[in-house]
């Protein structure tokens, strides 16, 4: 996995020198497969599984956006969650953009043979999205979860590299945030 962080990094250190050029989209549709582990009280496990997300812009500062993640464990353990929410964004210079969102979060965590729990929760973030070039951008975010009886705070980062003559963009991603820690790679459609 050490290995899967450093081409992340080096892709990220590669083209954080360029300049921005185009404008963030705040509509689309994203696909993803997410490699993750879960550490359990010291105990630690691995998973991966898929998301499917979406945004909408609907006014020029504020999104609408939903995310839905399914992620299977080994041991039979199983997470998945479904969130919607309201992002802000507001320039802070040209090509990158202050963001902030507020999810309203549903999940449920089960283990084969013990039975399963959902909850309710939030997610609160904040950070930047910033134009790399005219065909990358870097997002990174504080991001604060509060779900069964816990809350975490971490950090998600991400880059989004366009593919050229599309509407589409090919993404990879890192977050580190309580008891999980992901690695993401997309597809997402602009609109």
């Amino acid at each position: 996995m050490k290995k899967q962080y450093l081409l992340v990094a080096a892709c990220i250190t590669t083209l954080f020198s360029a300049t921005a050029q185009a404008a963030l989209s705040y509509s689309y549709v994203e696909g993803a497969y997410i490699s993750s582990d879960l550490d359990i009280e010291g105990f630690s496990v691995d998973g991966d599984g898929v998301s499917l997300s979406g945004s909408a812009a609907v006014t020029p500062n504020i999104a609408i956006n939903g995310y839905y993640e399914t992620l299977s464990y080994d041991y039979g353990i199983d997470l998945d969650s479904l969130s919607i929410g309201v992002t802000f964004h507001t320039p802070l210079a040209a090509g990158t953009d202050f963001v902030a969102g507020i999810d309203y979060l549903d999940a449920e965590f089960s283990i084969d043979g013990f039975g399963s729990e959902d909850d309710t929760g939030n997610v609160l973030s904040a950070g930047v999205r910033h134009e790399l070039s005219n065909t990358a951008e870097l997002e990174a975010n504080i991001v604060r979860v509060d779900i069964f009886e816990e809350t975490d705070t971490g950090f998600a980062i991400g880059l989004l590299m366009d593919i050229t003559g599309t509407p589409t963009q090919v993404g990879f991603g890192f977050s580190d945030i309580g008891d999980e820690t992901s690695l993401k790679i997309s597809a997402r459609l602009n609109f």
